[in-house]
């Protein structure tokens, strides 16, 4: 009917419901071309009226538990334009983690620069919001470490380290893998500057993980 006013909604659920016919859960496929048709809706729906942004955060995540990490980002991407969503710290995490996916087997210099700031600034305003949310800063140190901000990473990472600790040994406990993860990195970023840094952060891995190779292998190179 031309006299129907056509609403921001109309357009929303037009473009899910393409997504969803889209995705083919039989083969594990998607149709890229109804699927980019459909997130064109989606935009269409958010420009018309920002707070549809409300009503993508499940559909991302069933892309992202499919481990469709690009078409989870496409997502995520339209919902992170409203840093007023009521889901805006889960949607910038889930962006950050496909983006991270996505770009983390890349040559350096080759990922995509874009959506790794584009997360990082998003991880800042909720570390601005919310100044303990642990993952922030997680999320925040790898991201940067793709981006070859060295500096950076290593600050977030001992920011995670930081709040973390400060929540207590419970959590501390629940944290060992990202624990490991973060010595590791910060030590990697210290190995060419400041080698009893590297050698100090390489022997926290150990501390709590004895037979990690990586630290194993990189202390032995250190004391060459």
């Amino acid at each position: 009917n031309p006299t129907n006013k056509i609403i921001a909604r109309d357009y929303l659920y037009l473009g899910l419901i393409k997504l969803k016919k889209a995705n083919n859960l039989d083969t594990k496929t998607v149709d890229a071309t109804l699927f980019d048709s459909g997130i064109a809706d989606i935009k269409k729906s958010v420009e018309m009226e920002i707070t549809m942004t409300n009503d993508l955060s499940n559909i991302g995540k069933k892309f992202f538990s499919q481990k469709m990490y690009t078409e989870s980002a496409s997502i995520f991407e339209i919902a992170i334009t409203n840093p007023d969503s009521r889901n805006y710290n889960d949607d910038i995490l889930y962006y950050s983690i496909a983006v991270y996916t996505i770009n983390k087997i890349k040559d350096a210099g080759k990922g995509n620069l874009v959506a790794l700031d584009k997360a990082d600034k998003g991880l800042d305003l909720v570390i601005a919001k919310f100044p303990t949310y642990q993952d922030a800063y997680y999320h925040k140190a790898r991201i940067n470490r793709l981006l070859d901000k060295d500096d950076v990473m290593t600050k977030s990472y001992e920011e995670y380290i930081k709040v973390v600790t400060e929540k207590g040994e419970e959590e501390v406990t629940k944290s060992k893998t990202k624990f490991i993860d973060a010595y590791n990195n910060i030590a990697a970023s210290y190995a060419n500057t400041d080698i009893v840094k590297a050698k100090e952060y390489f022997n926290k891995t150990l501390s709590l993980d004895p037979t990690n190779q990586y630290a194993i292998e990189s202390l032995a190179i250190l004391k060459k």
